[in-house]
């Protein structure tokens, strides 16, 4: 609907305005769903918003994040990926990888994207804390 607005007048900003309001309740949904524990049906809607918005790094973090909480750590871990190639400086994007890639045994590539992360923010306790863990 938005886009079709759009479409017929590209300098309404009303048009883009309500479009991106619309994305937002999307992702605020997501997020509600992710911390209610409900990771199936935050998936659902991140993915709903990823649809309408390629370019909206947080959706695919939280994304990853559900699919952490539901064991999908491989996929979690192209979601982190597509999150940093969007947004080069989130660190937790790093953390998350770093984490999900520990979790199924390959340190070599968790201690890798940890330098990555103490790369961007020095002071990142997590990462350090990995990285110092014997």
């Amino acid at each position: 609907m938005y886009n079709q607005a759009i479409q017929l007048d590209n300098n309404n900003p009303l048009a883009y305005h309500d479009k991106g309001v619309l994305l937002i309740i999307k992702y605020k949904i997501g997020l509600s769903l992710h911390f209610l524990k409900r990771y199936q049906e935050a998936l659902d809607v991140f993915d709903q918003a990823i649809v309408k918005d390629p370019t909206n790094s947080d959706a695919y973090f939280y994304r990853g994040n559900s699919l952490c909480d539901l064991n999908r750590l491989e996929e979690a871990i192209h979601m982190f990926d597509k999150t940093i190639e969007l947004d080069p400086k989130c660190v937790e994007a790093y953390n998350q990888k770093g984490e999900a890639l520990r979790f199924l045994g390959r340190k070599i590539e968790s201690n890798k994207v940890f330098k990555q992360s103490l790369s961007i923010d020095p002071q990142n306790k997590l990462a350090r804390d990995r990285l110092n863990a014997k």
